[in-house]
């Protein structure tokens, strides 16, 4: 009988291989791989044909044989999220189980290596006088997931305090009430 096995963050290299092929998400694939955050399931540890890596069960990714059989399994058993699919195959799965209820979402990659901070700085100048931009703070991080009403922002962070340690952040503000943020995903 076929079963996932949680992997230790120490057993976790062997893997790579199944997310080879991704090209997107890179940061937190590695991420999870590296055992910053997030889980890791495979169908074997030693010599593993099928893994799912998830971050705090909003963000899936699967790597390895969609059609092994624990494959479906792994879609069917999974709770509202983003699923990242790097292949045709995995995505026609995922059609397959869910079809209709599949929402496609666009993503855009962003690398740092291409900002331009003196335009950053204009579009921070450009601000209606309603809102301030601001660093997050712990204060400000603390006030996200009741201002938004959403705990996504603080997702891959331990902590507010995590969150200001390790990464980086800015809050648009209206008033004391945290109206938009963009934050790293991962450090």
């Amino acid at each position: 009988m076929h079963t996932l096995k949680e992997i230790a963050v120490d057993r976790r290299g062997k893997l790579a291989g199944l997310f080879a092929h991704h090209k997107r998400m890179r940061i937190m694939i590695e991420a999870v791989l590296e055992g910053q955050f997030g889980t890791a399931l495979a169908d074997a540890e030693d010599e593993p044909r099928l893994a799912q890596l998830s971050i705090k069960g909003i963000f899936h990714m699967f790597g390895g044989d969609p059609q092994h059989p624990l494959a479906h399994e792994m879609l069917r058993n999974l709770p509202l999220s983003f699923v990242l699919l790097d292949s045709d195959a995995w995505r026609k799965l995922l059609f397959q189980i869910y079809g209709e209820r599949v929402q496609k979402q666009a993503r855009t990659a962003l690398s740092s290596a291409e900002l331009d901070s003196d335009r950053l700085h204009s579009f921070v100048q450009r601000v209606s006088a309603d809102f301030q931009v601001q660093r997050i703070n712990v204060d400000i991080a603390r006030r996200i997931a009741s201002d938004l009403e959403t705990k996504v922002v603080l997702h891959l962070f331990r902590s507010e305090e995590d969150l200001v340690e390790r990464g980086v952040g800015f809050a648009a503000l209206s008033g004391q009430r945290v109206v938009c943020v963009a934050t790293s995903a991962v450090i």
